[in-house]
């Protein structure tokens, strides 16, 4: 993936301080940001009320 070249030095600094590849880091991003979007449907289901958005 092409990301600026700023976020990717962060990525590649994230990814090294957890001993993970980049492209492990980003895979493992995306999947949280899956289970979080599918989590927070299923709350809605189930509750009616929607989650807070993420923080960030």
């Amino acid at each position: 993936m092409n990301f600026p070249p700023q976020l990717q030095q962060k990525i590649e600094k994230w990814a090294s301080s957890q001993g993970i590849s980049t492209e492990e880091f980003i895979l493992q991003a995306f999947a949280e940001k899956i289970i979080y979007v599918v989590s927070d449907r299923f709350l809605q289901e189930i509750t009616g009320h929607k989650r807070s958005p993420l923080p960030y």
